[in-house]
């Protein structure tokens, strides 16, 4: 799968979407669907702009990730699935030994305290749980470079807001036990299942 680091690349040049869509003749909603990881495709013409105006190179714009991800929360919004599995190509060259397929789940819980009632919006927290976490931490380690796991994490934010969108309102997401954990808090989440 390929992820767009546009907003990245947006927020440390302090540009908005739709100052480089006045500067490039790009339009809003092409621009807000690549820098949300909801586009299905780019044309060179507009990768030439984007990178043009940016003055970086492609390869700096958008990165390989070495797998597939499909997301489903379910209907009562307390749990989400996770789906890793190997991108077709790798399938066909790996034949059937070593097919990356990992299932995993977290724990949705819609947090309402004194904050989040203040600014009417609640706070939903998404948590990976122990045995997931491991998991995750294992794909992590043996398929993604460290760089890359910033823009995963965030591709997987933006579907679960996409998801919650379709039911709620305004809210605030944190997602917890995506990022890249040290052995020693792998080692906890280890105890933890105990």
């Amino acid at each position: 799968m390929i992820l767009s680091e546009l907003t990245k690349h947006l927020l440390t040049r302090r540009i908005t979407i739709s100052e480089l869509s006045r500067c490039t003749g790009i339009s809003r909603p092409t621009l807000t669907a690549l820098a949300n990881n909801t586009t299905t495709g780019i044309q060179y013409d507009t990768l030439n702009k984007i990178c043009s105006y940016l003055e970086i190179d492609p390869s700096l714009l958008l990165i390989f990730i070495p797998f597939e991800l499909s997301i489903t929360i379910n209907k009562d919004l307390t749990q989400f699935t996770i789906k890793i599995t190997d991108t077709d190509v790798m399938q066909n060259i790996k034949g059937t030994d070593e097919i990356l397929n990992i299932e995993l789940t977290a724990d949705i819980e819609k947090i309402e305290d004194e904050t989040t009632q203040k600014e009417a919006k609640p706070l939903y927290l998404v948590t990976l749980n122990a045995e997931s976490s491991i998991k995750y931490q294992r794909v992590l380690d043996k398929y993604l470079e460290d760089y890359k796991i910033f823009p995963l994490t965030e591709y997987i934010g933006a579907i679960c807001i996409k998801h919650l969108e379709n039911h709620t309102d305004d809210f605030y997401l944190h997602l917890e036990n995506f990022g890249k954990l040290d052995k020693w808090d792998v080692l906890d989440l280890v105890i933890s299942m105990k």
